[in-house]
């Protein structure tokens, strides 16, 4: 037999070393292991060093002759060891890359070896080549339809499997029939396979399952025994129906599939609590019999089993606004454990879900404040949701512990986390006032920083805040004034030249910064920066207008020459401002910030 079509990828030098280092060091164990023969008496030990020496052997020489030679002397009947080593080499070369069409046939004949690995190894094979080499799997169609009859449960469930899963149209009908057996099988572990089988076979043959009634042997199925089986036909008749909405969940199945999910695993429970959020109750009485079976999945050792079934008793509840308080009530102290359990990928999806009804719970969750501070490992999406939620959580007796949690975070090597950091310390203010003047020195020691990230996003906080009632906020517009030349970014400077066009009326060194930026325009690119130092500078004419007026007149001449048409009709704007009625203009251009 021609073995031309055995190919591998072509290795390079790195591989060549790293293969010539492999085949020194099986070189050596060969030739201490064969001297030792003879002093061995276990026959099992035997049969192991012997697969042992073949599969070292095979790997220093790969020669597709041999190999198929090997396969030859393979037999339903030959040694375990041998015939796992033997297989185990066919697997390692398909998987880096080797084609083993024409040794396709010699491994069929392990088909009905006793032993199971060897078994489910060809069986992998099997599903591997059988749609390009129907002629040759036709052979092993018939053994894996014997197999299906077979004693062992777990053999006949394999086989139904295997049929299932050769992607070709000539072994369907073969699949279908043995499914409609399988199906009523008296081992759980076959009619579960069978199950699951029924959706590839429907994937493949869509008007043959629709003739064959395994839609309704399907439906059936919810009534199994076992609740592997049940979820697996739940499972199996939403990916069929999928075109028509999914499986119809009635009043009797959603109270079966209620009174079952005791039995389910967690992912069980999870997967039917999201099929039942589909039905809906036809009266009161229907509707707290429900609450009442869900109320023990509200609090479980399952995240996902929680949430999914908060989920589905929030949308039951619908409108009883008081059912809802003591939901939260009771599922709080659940959720904040598993949020601090220390799987971050586990609290960032329940801090996700608990967002959508943060404004409901935040009142159960403010006790738990400190469950909410981001520990130093913690991954930066997860610190940024929690930031999130914590200045949700502010009152009057935790806002200082918030405000210092907060700043801690603010010099984050993350650019994210730092800015949720300030603008969660912003929003905390635009909620309560009270705590400004508490921040100053907050302010000003990240005002200072040498940082150009911290001090640009401290900036962009300051500018969302209304500042007018901080009693030292001339303090902070000292520090404010130096700090231009350190930012290169656009979103500080506006920021920085929209904090002096409102707060900076009263300083007198603001006009001399602008002028200083004014009279080195053409170096500036941001044609944001422009309008908004036209902006300032318009506002900054009407407190200082004997300083200002040149550098005013300047600016608005460079501005109507820039090629950027807004800027353009700004600077006209403003300039027909100035020719009309000055009040007006003051206040038109105050009211504009």
């Amino acid at each position: 037999m021609s073995l031309d079509r055995i190919t591998m990828n072509k290795p390079g030098s790195e591989q060549i070393q790293a293969q010539s280092v492999v085949q020194r060091s099986q070189s050596t164990v060969t030739a201490k292991l064969k001297p030792k023969w003879h002093l061995l008496t276990n026959e099992v030990i035997k049969d192991k060093l012997a697969a042992l020496l073949l599969c070292i052997g095979t790997m220093e020489h790969f020669d597709a002759v041999s190999l198929a030679n090997q396969l030859r002397n393979l037999s339903v009947t030959s040694d375990v060891y041998m015939s796992r080593a033997v297989l185990a080499k066919l697997l390692s070369f398909e998987a880096g890359g080797a084609n083993l069409t024409e040794l396709f046939p010699f491994i069929l004949k392990l088909l009905s070896h006793p032993d199971m690995v060897v078994k489910k190894t060809v069986y992998t094979f099997l599903t591997l080549y059988a749609s390009s080499n129907p002629d040759v799997s036709i052979l092993a169609v018939n053994t894996l339809v014997q197999e299906c009859s077979n004693s062992n449960p777990m053999i006949r469930g394999l086989a139904v499997k295997t049929l299932c899963s050769l992607n070709h149209n000539s072994f369907i009908e073969f699949g279908l029939r043995c499914v409609l057996s399988s199906i009523k099988d008296s081992s759980a572990y076959v009619r579960r396979v069978a199950v699951m089988s029924c959706s590839k076979i429907n994937e493949l043959a869509p008007d043959m399952f629709k003739e064959s009634g395994l839609i309704d042997q399907l439906y059936g199925m919810l009534r199994d025994s076992d609740p592997v089986v049940i979820v697996n036909a739940v499972m199996s008749l939403e990916e069929i129906l999928e075109s028509e909405g999914g499986m119809v969940v009635n009043k009797n199945i959603a109270r079966h599939l209620l009174n079952k999910l005791e039995h389910f695993t967690s992912w069980g429970q999870s997967y039917i609590l999201k099929i039942l959020k589909r039905y809906k109750p036809k009266n009161e009485d229907e509707l707290f019999d429900i609450l009442n079976v869900l109320d023990t999945y509200l609090v479980s050792g399952s995240a996902e089993v929680s949430c999914i079934a908060v989920e589905l008793f929030l949308e039951l509840v619908g409108d009883y606004q008081h059912l809802r308080v003591e939901i939260f009530k009771r599922t709080t102290k659940n959720f904040v454990s598993l949020i601090s359990s220390g799987n971050w990928e586990q609290a960032f999806i329940i801090l996700e879900q608990l967002e959508d009804y943060l404004e409901e719970i935040k009142e159960s969750l403010v006790e738990y404040f400190k469950m909410f501070f981001c520990k130093y490992k913690e991954p930066s999406y997860l610190k940024v949701k929690k930031i999130i939620f914590l200045h949700h959580l502010v009152n009057s007796e935790n806002v200082s512990d918030i405000l210092n949690e907060l700043h801690s975070h603010i010099s984050d090597s993350c650019k994210n986390v730092s800015f949720c950091s300030l603008a969660a310390i912003g929003k905390i203010l635009e909620s309560d006032p009270s705590v400004l003047d508490a921040c100053f020195e907050k302010f000003k020691e990240l005002l200072n920083s040498d940082n150009e990230l911290i001090l640009s996003n401290t900036l962009q906080v300051l500018q969302k805040v209304n500042l007018k009632s901080m009693k030292n906020m001339e303090d902070l517009i000292k520090i404010i004034i130096t700090k231009f030349n350190l930012l290169n970014d656009e979103s500080g400077k506006c920021s920085l030249l929209s904090l002096l066009g409102i707060y900076g009326g009263s300083n007198p060194d603001c006009p001399y910064l602008l002028e200083e930026i004014i009279d080195n325009i053409t170096e500036e690119k941001s044609v944001i920066v422009k309008m908004q130092l036209l902006a300032c500078t318009m506002v900054m004419f009407f407190n200082f207008p004997a300083v200002c007026q040149g550098m005013l007149g300047q600016l608005l001449e460079h501005c109507m020459l820039d090629d950027n048409k807004c800027l353009n009709d700004q600077a006209k704007f403003y300039y027909d401002l100035l020719n009309g009625d000055l009040k007006i203009a003051e206040l038109v251009v105050k009211e504009s910030l």
